[in-house]
């Protein structure tokens, strides 16, 4: 017997924050942390990562409790819908989860669940409505209450990509050390096929990964501290595969490393990508050079200079050096953000607002240029007006030249004759 505890995970970004009172008829509690349980977690994480969730997160959650039937290639299989939870992140992020709980004989029963309720653009009505209503469309009312301009399909509730992420928990379960069920001996292909949510076997087939490519992905990806089982992390999923693991055990994976550890990381990763896709967006648009000159007189902002500050406060209030006291944590929350490519997107982010910074110094530096020469082009003209007032009262213009504006015209251009003889001369030498 296999026991699966999974969480199916979108995100959208919000205009608006959203209260239980708007969403009637849905019933959503907001969950609040209490002093004790406050206390109790931060003996175990860092204070200011706990202060980050009770403070400021908005965190809501709905009870289902509902059996599901999905009926797929011509099978029936049953699965349950636990809970909602809906996660208001600072920065106006939100995050979602589908807790899905399955017993299981046959792995592949949880692979057809899964592959199919993920697959949030090929929804057909005839195989998923019943989960579409019972699980998704009350965070879609949600969302359309949290947006200003919603989107009319459920699609919108994955703001980036095509399908929802998945954290699960798969427990083979034992009676008197006799396997209830399907035997998979071959625990790393296991792992893998339950990962990738691909068809198991087994063993090796045509349909198997090679055993190079296999043999790379659960180097770079796995976690195998204990025996009794071992983790799988990738983009799109996050894996725990156990043997006879206590209830306890299992509970702590998905209060713990779920819920605080794992939806911290998916909420990095997804306004790290939001946000780079958005800086990319506004440096390949043109402004004019009114434009630029108002920002950088400030009295204009640019649309960059506010996701630059928003970046700023990200990093501020969002980011943790540390986490977590104790070593397995940490080694999950460092294999949670290496598979879903967190320093990838923090490099990005570092490069794009490092040659902002370029152009705006160059811009900055143009700017001062541009006024610099301004201002010595009136302290010429100054000089100069000063200068042939002087010749006017030594020799009157009038008496040699027989007109004072003749005499002004004519000091004014050999005097700016003799200045542009004297810069000429001296740029060939410097070029020389």
């Amino acid at each position: 017997m296999y026991e699966l505890t999974a969480f199916l995970c979108g995100h959208f970004h919000r205009d608006k924050d959203v209260t239980p009172n708007q969403l009637s008829p849905d019933v959503w509690n907001v969950v609040s942390f209490d002093e004790a349980e406050v206390v109790s977690l931060k003996r175990m994480f860092y204070a200011e990562f706990i202060d980050f969730f009770s403070d400021s997160c908005t965190i809501m959650k709905k009870s289902v409790g509902t059996d599901l039937q999905l009926p797929f290639r011509e099978n029936i299989y049953n699965y349950h819908v636990d809970e909602l939870t809906v996660y208001q992140m600072p920065l106006g992020m939100t995050l979602f989860s589908i807790c899905i709980r399955m017993k299981v004989t046959d792995l592949n029963d949880v692979i057809a669940v899964l592959s199919s309720l993920r697959m949030i653009d090929n929804y057909k009505d005839d195989i998923h409505k019943a989960f579409i209503d019972a699980a998704l469309m009350p965070v879609k009312r949600l969302y359309d209450t949290a947006v200003d301009n919603p989107a009319k399909t459920i699609s919108a509730l994955v703001e980036n990509g095509n399908k929802l992420r998945l954290f699960q928990v798969v427990n083979e379960k034992t009676n008197e050390g006799k396997p209830d069920g399907i035997v998979y001996e071959d625990k790393d292909l296991l792992l893998y096929q339950l990962g990738s949510v691909a068809k198991v076997t087994t063993s090796l087939d045509e349909f198997s990964p090679s055993d190079e490519y296999l043999k790379k992905m659960l180097e770079e990806n796995r976690i195998s501290i204990f025996r009794n089982w071992q983790a799988f992390a990738l983009m799109d999923t996050f894996t725990i595969l156990s043997y006879d693991a206590a209830d306890w055990l299992v509970k702590n994976w998905t209060e713990c490393y779920f819920k605080f550890i794992y939806i911290h990381s998916l909420f990095e990763k997804c306004y790290l990508f939001r946000l780079n896709k958005q800086l990319r967006q506004v440096m390949a648009e043109h402004k004019s050079s009114m434009v630029r000159f108002l920002a950088v007189m400030g009295m204009k902002e640019l649309d960059i200079y506010r996701l630059i500050g928003e970046s700023n406060q990200f990093d501020q209030q969002c980011r943790f050096h540390k986490i977590f006291y104790n070593f397995m944590p940490l080694e999950m929350a460092n294999a949670i953000d290496h598979g879903l490519c967190i320093s990838e997107e923090l490099d990005m982010l570092d490069k794009v607002i490092e040659r902002e910074k370029q152009r705006r110094d160059e811009a900055n530096d143009k700017m001062v240029n541009t006024l610099l020469f301004l201002l010595s082009t009136l302290t010429l003209g100054s000089a100069i007006w000063d200068f042939s007032c002087l010749l006017d009262q030594m020799f009157p213009y009038a008496d040699y030249l027989g007109s004072s504006i003749l005499g002004y015209r004519t000091v004014a251009l050999l005097v700016l004759l003799a200045l542009t003889f004297i810069v000429t001369r001296v740029f060939h030498k410097n070029k020389e």
